[in-house]
């Protein structure tokens, strides 16, 4: 059954969409982030993004919007932007406004400095920033369609793990994975991007930093006949790596660019299909 992006997002659907854009625009992301005092909670944060070039320290924040906004959304960030010292902050919203709430939304911005945009996914995703790196805008798009197939599956992937977590809240392995995951919410430590803007020749090299910063004693990279894996490596998120590949390849089958491993990468697909079809299949009323 076929699985197509969602064409009346959800709020998070959104959230995960504007996050997507920013992934193709090469930035990276933490996502759904909730900062704690101890153990008081002080805000939740839906984006927070980091360009991948010689500016990465200059964060920016971002609030996805839905359904009708409130100018109390935009002080809410600007709250955000103040207690972070985060000077790029921007209210995303995916309706577009009235022409009088739009006047008085974009006086808002200029006085406090927290940007305001509308955002469609027919749209131009630069108008949430200017690109990290220079990629074609045909190949931007395809980045930007499997990054929302993949931060959907992120979304429910942890959703089904916070659905064990209340079931067997005393597994040590669920205790330490929700320890890490706070650690590093609470360091915004950004972990991924699709796409780096490193030159081709110069990847596999800096790959290997990986190794340096986190010494294995067998390395984190192996090589598989046509492929070179990383381990631990979730399998949805090499699915999500299998997705771009039948794009950027113009392949239906595996096979045809991977012949000997082509078996392995339809596996990886799977791994993220069948996390996304219950929510994005595409039934026979929806064809017609």
């Amino acid at each position: 059954m076929a699985i197509n992006l969602p064409s009346k997002p959800t709020p998070d659907d959104f959230e995960d969409f504007v996050a997507a854009c920013l992934l193709g625009l090469g930035y990276f992301i933490e996502t759904n982030i909730t900062l704690k005092e101890g153990t008081t909670e002080v805000l939740q944060l839906d984006v927070v993004a980091s360009p991948s070039g010689n500016n990465f320290l200059r964060r920016r924040v971002y609030d996805a919007k839905t359904g009708k906004l409130s100018f109390r959304d935009l002080f809410t960030l600007y709250g955000w932007m103040q207690y972070l010292k985060i000077t790029d902050g921007c209210l995303v919203y995916k309706d577009e406004l009235d022409p009088e709430r739009l006047e008085a939304l974009t006086k808002i911005s200029g006085e406090t400095g927290a940007r305001s945009c509308h955002l469609s996914q027919a749209g131009d995703p630069r108008i949430l920033a200017e690109p990290a790196i220079d990629i074609p805008d045909p190949l931007r798009k395809k980045i930007i369609s499997i990054a929302w197939y993949c931060r959907i599956a992120q979304r429910k992937a942890l959703a089904a793990f916070y659905d064990q977590a209340k079931i067997n809240p005393d597994s040590p392995l669920i205790k330490s994975t929700r320890h890490y995951r706070a650690s590093l919410q609470q360091a915004l430590f950004a972990r991924t991007a699709i796409i780096t803007g490193i030159p081709l020749e110069d990847v596999s090299n800096c790959l290997t930093f990986i190794d340096k910063f986190f010494p294995h004693d067998k390395g984190w990279f192996y090589e598989q006949k046509e492929l070179r894996r990383m381990k631990l490596m979730p399998a949805m998120f090499q699915g999500a790596g299998c997705f771009l590949r039948k794009d950027l390849y113009e392949i239906k089958e595996y096979e045809a660019k991977f012949p000997e491993q082509g078996w392995l990468l339809s596996r990886w697909h799977n791994a993220l299909y069948f996390i996304l079809e219950p929510s994005l299949k595409v039934t026979e009323a929806k064809k017609e």
